[in-house]
């Protein structure tokens, strides 16, 4: 549920500032960096704050999740129809969200990874196996993420051949993938010991990603076909491979919770 919301505070933000993010992106670009800064300062300090902005507005940066946010907006430009009106709204700002949700995952990353890279390396022991897993997850993501970051600027992406940073843009795909594996394996485990709110975490994900990848195919296809009259269709069938499966999966995780119990 608090990913939903979150999910709906980044729409909101790039429909009040997409003309200034398009025309000004540095004041944003810095903005992110000041947030990635404090975060990881006050994470390495052991800050306390506040319990209600501990529990409601730390994890939005700390955790990545605003982040992840932003990165689930990026996706959704490479399932809308070409020419529609969310790709003409979201396509001229895409290389500029890319950039502000890299600059806030590498807060989160340098926060947290002090104390779980250096146990990925030099203790792996003392990390429960999802918790290793979705170490290892981070650490092949941060190397996906640091390329088609730095080729996100404009003045770098101009030297380079179309055809060569093309290629590296789909390297996106896998990284979206690991992000899916890496929340999976921080949620699952808890919604299988029945931590409140997990369940619903497992499932909201697991929609929004799993229905991104059929209605991304569904897209590839209807291209390929020169087909865009029936995208809308092939669209509705992607979201609801989407719904089965995180359903399949949910059962699972519900089960396993049972199992756990019994």
């Amino acid at each position: 549920m608090i990913f939903l919301l979150l999910l709906a505070l980044a729409l909101i933000f790039v429909s009040l500032f997409s003309k200034q993010l398009r025309a000004r992106p540095l004041p944003f670009y810095i903005l992110a960096a000041g947030i990635s800064v404090s975060v990881v300062i006050c994470t390495w300090h052991h800050t306390v704050f506040p319990k209600d902005f501990e529990v409601w507005i730390w994890p939005i940066f700390a955790r990545g999740a605003f982040a992840g946010a932003l990165f689930v907006i990026i996706m959704a430009t490479g399932v809308f129809p070409n020419g529609s009106k969310p790709i003409r709204l979201l396509m001229p700002i895409r290389a500029h969200l890319s950039i502000l949700a890299s600059i806030l995952t590498l807060g989160h990353n340098i926060a947290y990874g002090r104390t779980y890279f250096t146990a990925l390396f030099f203790a792996p022991t003392r990390l429960s196996t999802p918790t290793l897993l979705a170490a290892v997850c981070s650490l092949i993501m941060i190397l996906i993420m640091l390329p088609l970051f730095i080729t996100s600027f404009k003045f770098v992406r101009k030297h380079m051949k179309a055809r060569t940073w093309k290629r590296l843009q789909r390297l996106a795909y896998v990284f979206y993938g690991l992000l899916y594996c890496h929340i999976m394996l921080l949620t699952i485990p808890n919604a299988i010991q029945g931590r409140s709110g997990y369940v619903v975490t497992v499932f909201v994900y697991s929609l929004v990603f799993i229905s991104y990848l059929f209605c991304r195919v569904m897209k590839a296809v209807s291209i390929h076909e020169k087909a865009t009259a029936s995208l809308s269709r092939k669209q509705a069938v992607g979201l609801l491979c989407g719904v089965v499966m995180s359903g399949l999966i949910l059962i699972a995780v519900i089960s396993a919770h049972k199992t756990v119990i019994a």
